[in-house]
């Protein structure tokens, strides 16, 4: 009882959003605003003065959870603000034009 499925595109069909000038302009005003909560903001500020930091330190700087660093880090690597560089023993934390950005905005 074997089948199979063919899906037949047009020409051009997946195509026609590539140079669509306003869904572009549209993504590109949504991807630029992201939110920032105190605690991310604070940490983009402490991580742009000290490239070295780690969960431990924050936690200790800011007399926050373990969790919580976790899931802010994890939220400013997803939104493009903030890269990991390296071992996590020997890395850096670097933060992207955007996430500059976001600390000279505020």
């Amino acid at each position: 009882m074997g089948g199979f499925s063919l899906t037949i595109y047009r020409k051009g069909y997946l195509d026609d959003t590539v140079n669509d000038p306003i869904n572009d302009h549209v993504n590109d005003t949504v991807n630029d605003t992201v939110k920032l909560t105190h605690t991310e903001l604070a940490f983009l500020k402490s991580i742009d003065q000290n490239t070295h930091l780690t969960y431990t330190e924050l936690m200790e700087i800011h007399k926050i959870s373990r969790p919580t660093v976790a899931r802010a880090f994890k939220k400013l690597q997803q939104d493009g603000m903030l890269i990991r560089q390296g071992s996590d023993k020997t890395g850096k934390w670097l933060i992207t034009e955007k996430g500059k950005k976001q600390i000279n905005k505020k």
